[in-house]
């Protein structure tokens, strides 16, 4: 191998690597972090809080909060009021953490943006769920989505 192919290897590598980066920098950008700004992460919660936070989305993306409880496998898109309202990069929305039994549990809560896609997904689950009375959750959330920021609340003992 001669050093001009070394240098045109190197060369080439270099530049991938700048478009790498450069791509995934624009990717990035679409999501701009967003938060959850009340409750405090840890805090106790009653079984359905108010949340409140901001984000600033760029695109067709749409805002969900996603309720997983700890240990379990299972995430609860809270898909009740559809997706969050993003007025003025701020949004609240009210979740139901757990079940009346559920009280001293741990639970986190995401806050995610998704595609259309994966917002039919959640809102046929809305309509399955509001049919039947009966929340299963999803083992893995859709494909197209990103979470933007995520806290752990417990369940008040009251």
């Amino acid at each position: 191998m001669s050093i001009k192919d070394i240098l045109i290897g190197f060369t080439l590598g270099f530049i991938g690597s700048l478009l790498a980066a450069w791509a995934h920098g624009i990717i990035k950008n679409l999501f701009k972090r967003g938060r959850i700004c009340s409750p405090a992460d840890g805090s106790e919660v009653d079984q359905i809080p108010t949340f409140r936070g901001t984000c600033n989305l760029r695109g067709h993306y749409h805002l969900y909060l996603a309720v997983k409880p700890e240990g379990i496998n299972m995430y609860y898109p809270q898909a009740n009021e559809g997706p969050l309202i993003n007025y003025a990069n701020s949004w609240d929305s009210k979740a139901y953490i757990g079940l009346p039994i559920d009280r001293g549990k741990k639970f986190n809560v995401y806050l995610m943006a998704v595609d259309d896609e994966a917002k039919r997904i959640i809102d046929f689950y809305k309509e399955i769920g509001n049919e039947t009375g009966r929340w299963f959750g999803f083992t893995q959330l859709p494909t197209k989505h990103r979470i933007l920021a995520k806290i752990e609340v417990v369940r008040r003992n009251i």
